[in-house]
């Protein structure tokens, strides 16, 4: 965890209540947040020290990385008065991205699958909101954008526990540095490939591409 006030920030995305990522992040943002407090109180015998503390998000690519808050998602959700917005950080700086936090007291590898069971439910929750919707006005999802394509791809993954592709001649899917084929029939994706970091980004691009086709928010 760090300090919100001193996290270096290349960039941030802003979610606004009503948005369409509203709700599957900052209830994702709550999990987190109750998991890095519980954590805390294990291993030093208290909650954290800084009054808003951050979680940083590292990814597969070195010069992507995320700043995703916990301590005023936590304080929200125990009030029951979701924020207005919420913030999301952007890093982009490689060298601040890997090098080791100076206070960190363990490490959390043993909590990487229990988020990425997390994971899977929410981007599954999240997009089957607008599958129907770009099926009914696009089609088959060769005729949808490459990013919600690749995201279609990524959701029957999560509801099937790996990639299931029926056909042979199915075109492949690609965003970013990622692609899968017929020949990745069978290949989990969430918790190999994309763990939070990545689903999250796939999360933003997704919203991008609505708002490009002026989808509903749903």
């Amino acid at each position: 965890m760090i300090d919100s006030l001193k996290v270096e920030l290349d960039g941030k995305r802003i979610i606004r209540a009503g948005d369409r990522l509203f709700e599957p992040v900052y209830n994702f943002l709550i999990i987190l947040a109750g998991i890095s407090y519980s954590a805390s109180m294990f291993v030093g015998g208290k909650t954290h020290k800084t009054p808003n503390p951050v979680m940083r998000v590292q990814t597969r690519w070195p010069n992507y990385g995320l700043a995703v808050p916990l301590g005023k998602v936590m304080q929200s959700a125990l009030i029951a008065i979701p924020p207005r917005t919420i913030e999301i950080g952007i890093m982009t700086n490689p060298t601040l991205l890997s090098t080791p936090l100076p206070d960190a007291k363990l490490q959390t590898a043993g909590l990487h699958s229990p988020i990425n069971y997390a994971t899977g439910p929410i981007f599954l929750g999240f997009f089957e909101r607008y599958n129907d919707w770009l099926k009914d006005t696009y089609g088959d999802g060769v005729n949808w954008p490459p990013t919600l394509n690749f995201a279609r791809v990524v959701r029957n993954s999560a509801a099937h526990g790996k990639i299931v592709i029926r056909h042979l001649g199915t075109p492949a899917v690609s965003w970013r540095d990622l692609s899968y084929g017929y020949a990745d029939n069978g290949r989990r994706v969430i918790g190999d490939d994309m763990k939070f970091g990545e689903v999250l980004a796939l999360m933003f691009d997704c919203d991008d591409e609505l708002n490009k086709l002026n989808a509903p928010i749903l």
